[in-house]
Order: structure tokens, then sequence, then C-alpha cells
């Protein structure tokens, strides 16, 4: 491990059920391993999303709207669970209130707290500006 080595003094915050929990960044090869674990599923969950036709369910036959159906709840439907788990995998003190959080917080501040550990991951705007590009922003 470096020495001398200035750790940051704030860290991007998500709340969880009224609560704020640092989502403090992992080393490469940790954060390597956790890219690898949620990438096959996670491209799954987005595709199926992006992918869903614009369509007028009045128009399908009966068997198609329970054909589309069951292809979106097999895909999506454990989605918020999914999500959270690997937000208990990349942020151990989140894991540690697991039980608190799955008793008050709700899925859309568990899909905003996983934003931020996107962001941590995947710091394209980071990186897209550093090489003289574009500046985007995360917020």
């Amino acid at each position: 491990m470096a020495t001398g080595r200035e750790v940051p003094a704030q860290f991007p915050q998500a709340t969880l059920g009224g609560q704020k929990y640092d989502i403090r960044p992992l080393p490469i090869a940790q954060s390597r391993s956790w890219r690898q674990s949620v990438k096959e599923p996670l491209q799954l969950i987005i595709s199926t999303v992006a992918t869903l036709p614009d369509i007028s369910l009045q128009d399908l036959e009966l068997t198609s709207i329970v054909g589309l159906i069951q292809h979106i709840f097999t895909t999506v439907a454990d989605a918020p669970d999914i999500i959270l788990g690997w937000l208990y995998a990349y942020a151990p003190n989140i894991a540690e209130d697991k039980d608190r959080i799955e008793a008050t917080a709700f899925d859309v501040e568990v899909a905003e707290a996983f934003a931020v550990v996107v962001k941590q991951v995947y710091p394209l705007g980071r990186l897209a500006s550093a090489l003289g590009g574009k500046k985007f922003t995360t917020s």
C-alpha cells in the first residue's frame, strides 16, 4: 500500500431510509472484480428496458401480451433486489446496515445510490474531460 497517500476528506454520499452513507471508491483490482460480476446481468436489464417497443396493448392478441409480460418480468422483476445486492457488494458500510435499510429505504433510493456507485466505477465524464474532450456533468 502506498505511503503518504491522502485519503479524500469527503466521499460521494447516498441516502437510504433517511440516513446518509459514504460511497467510498474501491481499489482498482476490487473495482475490476465488481464490474465483472455485474456486467452481464446489468447488460441484460438495460438492453431489455431499452429495446421495449412502443406498442399498444389494445392491438395485441392475449398470447402476445402474456409473452411480452413474461419476458419483461423474468428479466427486470428482480432488478431492484439485484441492484441492492450489488450495492452491498460494493459498499460494505452499507451492507452492515442491511436490516435497517431494507426496513426503511425505498427502491428509488437504492437506484440513486447505485447511480453514485456507477459514477465511481465508470468515471467516463472525468476521463473525457481529462483527455480534452467534451465536458460531461454527472449530477
